[in-house]
């Protein structure tokens, strides 16, 4: 538009001229600015992901009676090529450690204590005493998540000495005391003692097969890790404390399930830290919610999460989901 209009411009004409380039100033004023706001945006997004994720929080303590979060690296597009599976069944939730996990654990690359025959005098001793044969996996699990999580030495740290306390008898002497008598006994002692007499002791039966226990623990697949194992073998990633509130919702029944429940979990700011930190590098794994010695919720992160409140949805255990809410908000109002 010209600076000086000529003198036949109509009056009119010349205002709609003026107010059509007000407007076109003031749409790219707010375009602009749109634009400028985006930016800072990515920018307070991007510093907020740096420091999120450059905060080295320390190792987080499992919590046997209260509430601890686990994950369980089983990222790998096949289940069966994992150290764990997560396997639901009739509402419930357990963890596996699949055949492909236990052939690798006990295939002799780590001295006579992973040897097969010390993988089948174990599994020998769940079969007969689940509490003591589940004793002597443990250490040798969690060398071998430790070992997945990066640390070459986790095997190198296992002592044959390592004390279990069993009420298992091993010798005449032990058999002719009570039948619940409590010794200790080594694991290097009870692996010896299963290899050459403990699988013989055992009658053939449904539960002698792999993967079941005089405990209850009967699977079709895999080994089934009981809830207070796992969290002491598995990454601890979060703990009761790192959660504020919760909140349960119901859902109707729908044509082909049953009622299913809606759980979420406000965190705190560390939580949040930390829960980033992890979905960060361990995209596609499950979490585990363990409380009180039982799992209580479990999920699966798709992506990197940086969120506040955690939604964990398709439960069917409307117990579960509201014990586990009703413990964060007590132990907040508690101060915890």
């Amino acid at each position: 538009m010209a600076l000086f209009p000529k003198d036949d411009v109509r009056p009119e004409e010349l205002a709609l001229r003026r107010r059509a380039v007000t407007q076109e100033s003031g749409t790219k004023r707010l375009v602009m600015g749109f634009i400028v706001l985006l930016l800072v945006w990515v920018v307070a997004w991007r510093v907020n992901d740096y420091l999120l994720q450059r905060k080295v929080w320390p190792a987080v303590a499992a919590d046997p009676a209260g509430l601890t979060v686990v994950g369980t690296l089983d990222r790998r597009g096949s289940y069966d090529t994992n150290l764990f599976r997560v396997v639901q069944s009739e509402g419930a939730a357990r963890a596996e450690v699949t055949d492909f996990g236990w052939d690798g654990i006990f295939a002799g690359h780590h001295g006579p204590l992973t040897s097969k025959a010390a993988g089948d005098a174990i599994r020998a001793a769940i079969g007969v005493d689940g509490e003591t044969g589940y004793a002597m996996l443990q250490p040798i699990l969690q060398a071998e998540v430790r070992s997945e999580m990066g640390d070459a030495a986790a095997f190198g740290r296992i002592s044959p000495d390592y004390p279990i306390s069993t009420t298992v008898a091993t010798t005449d002497t032990e058999r002719k005391q009570p039948h619940n008598t409590r010794r200790t006994k080594t694991l290097r002692e009870l692996i010896d003692y299963f290899k050459s007499e403990g699988a013989g002791t055992h009658d053939a039966g449904e539960d002698s097969t792999p993967g079941s226990s005089n405990t209850g623990e009967h699977v079709e697949h895999g080994l089934a890790i009981p809830a207070a194992m796992l969290i002491q073998s598995c990454p601890v990633v979060l703990a009761g404390r790192h959660f504020v509130s919760g909140r349960v919702e119901e859902h109707p029944e729908a044509i082909l399930g049953g009622i299913t429940y809606s759980v979420w979990l406000d965190l705190t700011p560390e939580g949040r830290s930390r829960f980033f930190q992890w979905s960060h590098n361990h995209v596609n794994e499950h979490l585990l919610l363990i409380l009180n010695g039982s799992i209580v919720a479990n999920g699966r992160m798709a992506m990197t999460m940086d969120v506040n409140t955690w939604e964990i949805s398709n439960l069917k255990d409307g117990v579960a989901a509201h014990q586990l809410v009703d413990f964060v908000n007590a132990q907040h109002a508690r101060g915890r």
